[in-house]
């Protein structure tokens, strides 16, 4: 289910590196970190309203890890 999220992003990866100029976003947020008992998860958000870009890692077992890019 998570990698069905990816493919977007994948699919505008040719149009980011096409770009002229690098598109930067600013972080809005602090580096948010949730210890779990079985799990860890490294939050931040970059950007504001229409622009927002949350950007994830988490990891549910050693040696295993998924990143989330939600925009």
């Amino acid at each position: 289910m998570r990698t069905a999220a990816l493919f977007p992003v994948i699919a505008a990866m040719p149009l980011l590196t096409g770009a002229a100029e690098p598109f930067r976003l600013t972080p809005s947020t602090p580096w948010e970190v949730n210890y779990a008992e079985n799990s860890c998860r490294l939050n931040r958000e970059f950007g504001t309203g229409d622009n927002k870009v949350v950007l994830g890692f988490e990891s549910e077992v050693p040696g295993r890890m998924d990143m989330i890019v939600l925009g």
